[in-house]
């Protein structure tokens, strides 16, 4: 993979200000999400597990989709 897709379900408005890969390996961190962030990886990516930590927030986050996707380009 080298791109992630984060949405967030802002009925409730976005509240997720920051978030990271965790303590497994870190492939990429940022601010806000919003309706949707796509993250560029550096690099392709393969894993078998992915996880997403909210590091800061103005509330509750629901998370309306996490999606890993692979380029065509490249």
């Amino acid at each position: 993979m080298d791109r992630v897709r984060l949405a967030e379900g802002i009925r409730h408005g976005q509240q997720a200000e920051a978030f990271t890969g965790d303590r497994w390996t870190r492939m990429a961190g940022a601010g806000t999400v919003g309706a949707s962030r796509i993250l560029l990886l550096a690099a392709p990516v393969r894993a078998r597990r992915w996880r997403v930590r909210v590091t800061q927030a103005r509330a509750h986050v629901r998370v309306a989709e996490f999606g890993l996707y692979r380029s065509a380009v490249g």
